[in-house]
């Protein structure tokens, strides 16, 4: 409060060890938007403080340490903004922090064993803050929308409305640039689209019967809400890999209503649940599920798997014998930045519009 703010963005709040305790403690106490994000390592629910704390926003409390030095913190109803926990080495009981971290909404543990300290967890770290921009509203909170799920509304800016609404699951970056600038796209042609926050979603571990039913919840929302009676389902990357697992545990009703569905930088093997390793390590976990099987199982449904040409293994021409079509574009695995190329080639495959299709929508 002191000092001028040097940037109208706001900050991510970093600690280690006793800073960590102090960086909850500060995170807590703050008012909303102050910090785009906070993140501990090694945290330990306790502060060598004698004065009382504020309670701030989130009503902060502590009681006395046993031995009158300091106070042990308490978990709070709320932070303001997601709070990262690397817990390695920590200098307290690792149950007693944990229960802490465990019971604090918006709090999220990464346990990382290993003798090393700091090459323990600074890659994990590094990674993390690579991935965080400020400059990107409420990219760290996953708030769910009424659905329950991390939802983002991308409704038709332009072009002739069409009958199908689409629904994208984003890759394990979050709601990032090739997904807000595919849909955006989409948008721009008569095609509503509902984004899917992998990254929020999949911090825990889900299961697919679990994901299809939220999917089921959002899809009858949005047909009803927006007034439409075809679907379209478009999974990038991380999100490309769950999708078809999560499609077949659709009810039929509904799987009888899809028109499409587009698969982005497929690979091999799908996760339910996000790690920060992922970032790091393109190599399959053990827990990991294959994707041919479900892929297999979809061949009633039409489907798009784009790829790009220096993509290293892509898995979208392994599967060219089950029926799914493959279409090559140049770049890597976020094709040279051509997000209008993507989205061309989703409109290109739908079901034409009907000569009687309502006039372009100006908005």
């Amino acid at each position: 409060q002191r000092y001028p703010i040097a940037t109208q963005q706001p900050s991510v709040l970093l600690g280690y060890g006793a800073g960590a305790a102090l960086a909850y403690a500060a995170l807590a106490q703050a008012p909303p938007e102050r910090f785009h994000a906070g993140l501990g390592v090694d945290f330990c629910p306790e502060l060598p403080l004698q004065k009382p704390l504020c309670q701030g926003a989130a009503h902060l409390t502590a009681a006395a340490r046993p031995d009158g030095k300091g106070v042990l913190l308490k978990p709070v109803a709320r932070l303001p903004t997601t709070w990262f926990v690397f817990q390695n080495r920590p200098a307290c009981a690792a149950e007693a922090a944990e229960t802490l971290i465990k019971a604090t909404p918006l709090a999220r543990l990464t346990v990382l064993p290993g003798t090393e300290g700091v090459k323990t967890w600074l890659p994990q770290v590094s990674a993390l803050l690579q991935w965080l921009d400020p400059g990107i509203s409420q990219q760290a909170q996953p708030d769910a929308s009424a659905t329950g799920v991390p939802l983002i509304e991308i409704p038709i800016a332009g072009g002739p409305e069409r009958p199908q609404l689409a629904l994208m699951l984003s890759g394990d970056g979050g709601w990032a640039l090739l997904d807000r600038a595919v849909t955006a796209e989409l948008a721009n042609n008569g095609l509503p689209t509902v984004g899917w926050d992998s990254l929020s979603y999949f911090w825990k571990a889900r299961q697919p019967e679990e994901t299809a039913l939220d999917l089921e919840r959002v899809l009858r929302h949005y047909l009803s809400l927006w007034k439409k009676s075809r679907i379209v389902l478009i999974g990038y990357s991380f999100g490309a890999d769950v999708l078809p697992a999560i499609v077949n545990r659709l009810p039929q009703e509904l799987r009888e209503r899809i028109d499409l569905v587009v698969l982005l930088g497929l690979s091999d093997y799908a996760s339910f649940e996000f790690n920060l390793s992922d970032w790091i390590s393109d190599q399959p976990d053990k827990s990991d599920r294959p994707v041919r099987p479900e892929l297999e199982k979809m061949s009633g449904l039409k489907r798009l798997c784009v790829y790009g040409a220096e993509e290293d293994g892509a898995a979208c021409p392994k599967f060219a014998d089950l029926g799914v079509i493959a279409e090559k574009m140049p770049g890597d695995h976020h094709f040279d930045e051509d997000y209008q190329g993507v989205a061309r080639r989703i409109l290109d495959r739908l079901p034409p519009l009907p000569a009687t299709a309502a006039t372009p929508v100006n908005k």
